[in-house]
């Protein structure tokens, strides 16, 4: 499980002579060093830093595009960002699909983010599969077709697009075949 904190926090309580510093949510907390928090603060907001682990249940506390996250799978730092970045990514999508629905005059004519396949990419990939659908050899009502959806993170380069007929491709839908 992997979850965003959003009351995480580093504090710190004024003692006599110095500062004491600590992390957590407003339920689990722990003491930290002064030099990890300024460290910690300082870093970048795409590089991941472990914060803390707890103790008694051993869940991991992480920052990340700055925020907190806990996460009790024991994953590695590059395993945890792409999670976490794909988890944002479905969040940021499913937010944007939201929006349209409720102002659907205001969204554009091709899905948010989408740019238009490059001319010189067109050309290589009609002259790549002959003119003709590579599923059933069609010439007439051909499309671009992303193999991976753009949707699951297909881009628009030669190596990722081939030409269907209408009916191929309406069939293929958003599926990697």
């Amino acid at each position: 499980m992997i979850r965003k904190a959003p009351l995480a926090r580093f504090f710190y309580v004024q003692k006599v002579f110095k500062k004491v510093w600590y992390f957590g949510d407003g339920k689990v907390y722990a003491k930290c060093d002064e030099a990890d928090v300024q460290r910690i603060l300082a870093l970048p907001a795409t590089t991941i830093q472990l914060v803390m682990t707890e103790s008694t249940t051993g869940k991991k506390w992480w920052q990340f595009l700055g925020s907190y996250w806990v996460e009790n799978e024991d994953y590695a730092p590059l395993e945890l960002a792409a999670l976490i970045r794909d988890k944002e990514t479905r969040r940021l999508a499913k937010l944007q699909r939201a929006m349209v629905k409720m102002h659907p005059e205001a969204s554009p004519l091709s899905p948010p983010g989408r740019s238009p396949i490059p001319d010189a990419v067109k050309q290589f990939v009609w002259r790549r599969d002959g003119g003709c659908c590579v599923k059933c050899g069609g010439r007439e009502r051909l499309e671009y077709d992303h193999i991976i959806p753009v949707a699951k993170g297909g881009s628009s380069t030669a190596r990722n697009l081939q030409l269907l007929c209408e009916n191929c491709n309406r069939s293929k839908g958003a599926n990697i075949v």
